[in-house]
């Protein structure tokens, strides 16, 4: 029996940060997967009119891909800068750190999100969370009311998904070009074959990107993903659908020697993978 790889872990089973009928939040950071370095990785999922309540990530951007269904996202960021977008299927949104934004959706059916931070530890502030942590009077000198006008203020936790009881309103600016939405199933890909293709969310195609970037890769019959490592950065790869093999050449220190070690993995949809920097992989279809 093979011993179980470090650089493979299961987002779908790993414990559910939330979970209830409205959807649930998985995530994958350096403490159920500690191969991860600045990294992490969630897995959010929405039932209609269900909605990822108001937070902001404190201390990483975050890029997300919609895998599944309709959503309406809006941020409020630096110099009171607001968005507000509808993001579909095969569409992917940015978060700056520190621009508080929610996630609902706006579709039939349920909705499926899979988002990296960059931070190996996710931190984040919920909206309840910032409220109830200000007395009456601080908001009511906020807001130019009495007091007592938040006395029956609720103090309970953040659930994090919460249901909308009315109609979605969704603005009629809400399906225009955006900044912070990029169209990843829409674009010509770059790098395309009989046997598979490749398409680039980077800041060459997408100036709101600054240290995080995305790679769509579709491999197809007895295509192969070719030996590669990268200088500056680490990958961080989700297997959205099919099943692939994976070979990472990753270094082990014994005395004063350095060797190589091959690690050979087959993964289908859910698994994550990692690799260091500096580290030779390749991928193929199995």
């Amino acid at each position: 029996m093979s011993r179980p790889s470090p650089h493979v872990a299961d987002l779908h089973a790993a414990p559910a940060q939330f979970e209830s009928e409205l959807g649930s939040v998985r995530q994958l950071s350096r403490d159920e997967f500690p191969a991860l370095r600045r990294m992490s990785l969630k897995r959010i999922t929405l039932s209609p009119r269900a909605i990822r309540e108001p937070q902001w990530n404190i201390d990483a951007n975050q890029l997300a891909y919609v895998t599944r269904g309709t959503v309406l996202v809006s941020m409020l960021g630096n110099a009171d800068a607001f968005s507000s977008f509808v993001a579909t299927a095969g569409q992917m949104y940015h978060v700056e750190s520190g621009a508080i934004y929610h996630v609902e959706n706006v579709g039939e059916g349920e909705a499926e999100i899979i988002a990296a931070l960059r931070t190996s530890r996710p931190r984040h502030f919920s909206l309840t969370a910032g409220f109830a942590a200000m007395t009456p009077a601080v908001l009511g000198n906020t807001y130019d009311l009495a007091a007592d006008a938040f006395d029956v203020f609720g103090r309970s936790d953040a659930a994090q998904i919460v249901r909308r009881e009315t109609a979605s309103r969704i603005p009629d600016t809400a399906r225009l070009p955006n900044a912070h939405l990029f169209d990843m199933e829409g674009q010509a890909a770059p790098l395309s074959y009989d046997y598979g293709s490749a398409r680039l969310a980077r800041s060459q195609y997408w100036a709101a990107l600054d240290d995080l970037s995305m790679y769509h890769l579709r491999i197809e019959g007895t295509g192969m993903r070719e030996p590669h490592w990268h200088p500056v950065t680490a990958e961080l790869g989700y297997v959205w659908r099919g099943r692939g093999r994976m070979r990472v050449l990753a270094p082990t220190v014994r005395s004063t020697n350095t060797r190589s070690s091959p690690d050979r993995r087959t993964s289908s949809r859910g698994p994550t993978r990692t690799t260091s920097r500096r580290s030779p992989t390749r991928g193929s279809t199995s």
